[in-house]
């Protein structure tokens, strides 16, 4: 699951019933125990909404819809690259507060161009920890997209998708995704089939391939 709230993580859930032998664990990234069955390997990350709060802020962006149309207009290419990394690290990463980056500005650059880079580098943020964490299982896995950062911009999401392609992902409505997980993992329900995306608030978008509520993932 990839969760993207004031912060951000991506985490994967693996049946190791207690006493068998783990995968080895990269450096960059955590794993803990959750049950006598299950593990969590993952990564987290200091930064997420609270980027996109910082930028709505400090550089006076509008609300809502017309945030959204103005991303709509962010030019393919348009040099912006950022380091998201304004909190620092989280661990077992060591990079202290204040490591975040902007490069690429010109005269032409325009404040939804410097959100657009803050969020694409989330985005990479979490692709990259994600290819690490299939490291340790030998294969692509597919993505539960969610978190309120995620829930309030369009634009975000698809970035994501962009991002983690060609993997497919699936976006959940309840923005308390965590939570969510983990209350069917102790009620034991995570590998229950009728338990599909639909019971725990799945929810598509109009910009996918799929039609809204007609049960494919974003990019099937």
């Amino acid at each position: 699951a990839v969760t993207v709230g004031t912060s951000s993580a991506v985490r994967l859930v693996q049946t190791i019933p207690a006493g068998q032998p783990l995968p080895p664990l990269p450096e960059s990234l955590w794993r803990y125990r959750v049950d006598h069955q299950r593990v969590v390997t993952g990564s987290a990350f200091s930064s997420g909404g609270n980027l996109f709060a910082w930028a709505k802020r400090e550089l006076r962006l509008p609300d809502g819809p017309a945030l959204e149309a103005a991303l709509e207009r962010v030019r393919p290419g348009h040099g912006v690259w950022a380091d998201p990394r304004f909190g620092g690290d989280r661990p077992p990463g060591q990079a202290p507060p204040g490591s975040g980056q902007l490069m690429g500005l010109s005269f032409d650059t325009t404040a939804v161009d410097v959100l657009a880079a803050l969020m694409d580098g989330v985005c990479r943020q979490i692709s990259a920890a994600l290819t690490v964490i299939e490291s340790t299982v030998g294969r692509e896995v597919d993505v539960v997209l969610g978190g309120g950062a995620i829930a309030a911009s369009r634009w975000w999401r698809r970035a994501f998708r962009e991002a983690l392609a060609p993997r497919t992902v699936w976006r959940i409505a309840n923005p308390e995704i965590a939570a969510t997980g983990a209350g069917l993992l102790a009620l034991g329900l995570i590998d229950d089939p009728k338990w599909n995306f639909r019971a725990i608030g799945w929810m598509d978008d109009s910009d996918s391939a799929g039609s809204p509520g007609d049960g494919r993932p974003l990019n099937p």
